[in-house]
């Protein structure tokens, strides 16, 4: 599902928490792509670090740790010691109940560890997939906070979070919602399409999903599976050998009575007379 951003206002926000906090804080979709960013350079340490295959991989299976975490607990906000020992944050953005990104912070260093201890561990932890000696001024130079600091500004960024929905800076794009959902529907049209199903298994609320089907196609959730799964009856009958009640067990109605009469209001022919009419599409 894809994000429209205002950007101009979003970057001046991300400006202003910099300032506040000096600490990097950006903006990732649910596929863990960076959006926008302050500063948009990376830490350096970072950088360097995503240079190596083995790096970067590290880095995606920490940003997937984290992003789980927040999936089974989104109401709270997540600080962690990332995998070359520093401190990150992150906090989910949501609409409607729904996860559709989230708001990172780092990379800081904590105050309860000397710097010069946290520089041998980094360096300790990267030496198995890069070189950082060189970068050892730039790792001084990384904000040090405290303890209570770090939960702080890890409460700042959930307030960030809330604030950018508020003001509807970050919206998930509605058509994607729909391309989601039809998209399922169609794939799994013998199986489950109720609409607390189709919530469960897409994380779109109920609402959501009404909404998008109904301003995409002017029908009801419910209308719009029927008719799928009754244009994927014609094209059983019309191009398969399957049996009538075989394609309308591969649609999704099980009922063979109850199939025929559905197809014969919606087509006005009852699905033997269709099959066997060479002119009907």
């Amino acid at each position: 599902m894809s994000l429209t951003l205002e950007t101009e206002n979003l970057r001046g926000f991300l400006q202003h928490f910099n300032t506040i906090t000096g600490l990097r804080i950006a903006l990732f979709d649910l596929d863990f792509n960076e959006l926008l960013s302050c500063p948009e350079q990376p830490n350096p340490i970072c950088a360097r670090i995503k240079e190596s295959d083995a790096g970067r991989e590290r880095c995606r299976r920490c940003d997937l740790a984290a992003q789980l975490y927040i999936k089974e607990k989104p109401e709270n906000n997540h600080i962690y010691f990332c995998h070359a020992g520093l401190v990150d944050g992150i906090a989910p953005i949501t609409d409607e109940r729904q996860i559709i990104g989230y708001m990172m912070i780092g990379q800081c260093l904590s105050c309860d560890v000397s710097i010069e201890d946290s520089w041998q561990n980094t360096v300790r932890l990267c030496s198995g997939f890069t070189d950082i000696s060189d970068l050892r001024d730039q790792f001084f130079a990384t904000p040090q906070l405290t303890h209570e600091q770090i939960r702080a500004c890890a409460y700042l960024t959930n307030a960030c979070a809330s604030y950018v929905r508020l003001k509807n800076y970050v919206r998930l794009r509605q058509n994607d919602v729909f391309t989601t959902a039809s998209k399922y529907i169609e794939r799994n049209l013998p199986g489950d399409l109720s609409s607390d199903h189709l919530s469960a298994s897409l994380l779109i609320p109920r609402n959501a999903l009404f909404k998008a089907v109904k301003d995409e196609t002017g029908m009801t959730l419910g209308q719009y599976i029927l008719h799928r799964r009754l244009k994927y009856a014609k094209y059983l009958l019309k191009n398969t050998k399957c049996t009538i009640a075989q394609a309308a067990e591969k649609c999704g109605i099980s009922d063979f009575n109850y199939f025929s009469r559905l197809f014969k209001k919606q087509y006005g022919v009852s699905p033997r007379e269709y099959r066997k009419s060479p002119d009907m599409d």
